[in-house]
């Protein structure tokens, strides 16, 4: 499911002033700091700033990136040739008006088909990292055309009649990859402490003559392996990783399928919350309370308004990819074999199936998330709030895919 487009072709070249905007907002933030404070206060204001600098970082890498790709651009005599009635130049295509392929990953449908849609395409070329292995079944078939329908959706009209060209493809894969690898990085790394906040974790028995140092040794860490081995449904009998009977996707962290309790997981929408607001988000979400920072979000970018079947299905694939043994994000496991490509799309075709068919505990599933991440909108209509269209889309996603 995808929310449609309003923006939004790129932005008109410009060279806004980065650094005097972000020393305003972190001069705000430190002048905010004062001895009244409570704890929770100062430990508020300190995820803020940690947050505005990671934006800040993020900004100025890609800025960089694009500077790199316009030099090299620009010392490329072959890339500078205007074509002409009466001189066409061979193996070279014409970018849509005023965009180039930096321009169009910049403008985000890569990223925003990531965010709200698929982790990966079934569209494209086999060997694309980005892309499902190729194949010709009834089943991947209707996937493809559902996908190809949510890239329609998402994408500026300026850019649809460019779709098929090569240089759109591989801008389209860029901008997958790189959300990717963004969201990886942060769910491990930047905006983990925020995500495990309130997770109880075990701790393996202490002798009375232990030290308090051996806890720390190889056993304690084998123990907390374990544990969350089990969480994401490592079943020892069949030494395999369960689908659905999860404790990480149900919000009872039962370990046996419950369709009123499954993708209700307190990680699942904090990780959401953490892709499109930032890594300060998740400490706030399940009180019902969305925080906006001030630094740019997906959100705000993409105008994302409610919750999305792709984002509940990514979110569910994302707590057991965060918490497993694999390195890396991929289709497949690195370590485990876990194939994430097959689990994705096995939420995503559970949650369609429940909305078309009108089952209750999915409608539901949509009013807890929408409740949840998006309370100044008051829910869904789904779920009683006031967004109509939100459920009407979502219909229209069920009739075109289930």
């Amino acid at each position: 499911m995808s929310q449609s487009n309003s923006s939004q072709s790129p932005s008109p070249r410009s060279t806004p002033d980065l650094d005097a905007d972000y020393g305003a907002q972190m001069k705000d933030l430190l002048l905010s700091i004062s001895p009244e404070m409570s704890v929770q206060q100062l430990g508020e204001t300190r995820q803020k700033i940690l947050a505005l600098v990671s934006d800040h970082d993020e900004t100025v890498t890609g800025l960089k990136r694009r500077l790199v790709d316009v030099e090299n651009e620009a010392n490329n005599p072959s890339k500078r040739t205007r074509r002409s009635r009466n001189h066409r130049t061979e193996g070279m295509e014409e970018p849509a008006g005023d965009f180039t392929p930096e321009e169009l990953e910049s403008a985000g449908p890569g990223r925003k088909m990531v965010i709200l849609c698929a982790l990966w395409l079934a569209v494209g070329e086999g060997g694309d990292t980005v892309s499902a292995p190729p194949g010709g079944s009834k089943d991947e078939n209707d996937e493809r055309q559902g996908q190809l329908r949510e890239l329609d959706n998402i994408m500026p009209v300026e850019l649809r009649p460019f779709m098929k060209r090569g240089w759109f493809a591989q801008a389209l894969a860029d901008g997958m990859k790189s959300q990717l690898a963004n969201t990886a990085y942060r769910l491990r790394k930047d905006g983990l402490a925020n995500l495990v906040d309130g997770l109880k974790v075990p701790k393996p028995a202490r002798r009375h003559n232990a030290s308090p140092r051996r806890c720390h040794q190889p056993g304690h860490i084998r123990t907390a392996l374990d544990y969350f081995k089990r969480r994401i449904g490592w079943i020892d009998d069949t030494g395999k990783y369960s689908f659905f009977n999860i404790p990480f996707l149900h919000a009872n962290e039962t370990s046996k399928l419950d369709y009123n309790q499954l993708f209700r997981h307190p990680l699942l929408l904090k990780i959401w919350s953490c892709i499109i607001r930032g890594i300060v988000a998740p400490t706030h979400v399940m009180k019902k309370k969305a925080v906006h920072p001030r630094a740019s979000t997906m959100q705000r970018i993409f105008n994302i308004q409610y919750t999305t079947p792709g984002a509940i299905a990514a979110s569910a694939v994302w707590v057991v990819w965060m918490f497993s043994a694999d390195e890396t994000f991929a289709d497949t496991g690195d370590v485990t074999d876990i194939n994430y490509y097959e689990r994705f799309n096995l939420y995503l075709e559970k949650i369609l199936e429940g909305l078309g068919h009108r089952q209750l505990w999915a409608w539901e599933l949509f009013q807890y998330w929408d409740e949840h991440l998006f309370p100044e909108l008051n829910g869904s209509h789904s779920g009683g709030g006031a967004v109509n269209r939100d459920d009407d889309q979502r219909e229209e996603l069920c009739r075109r895919r289930v």
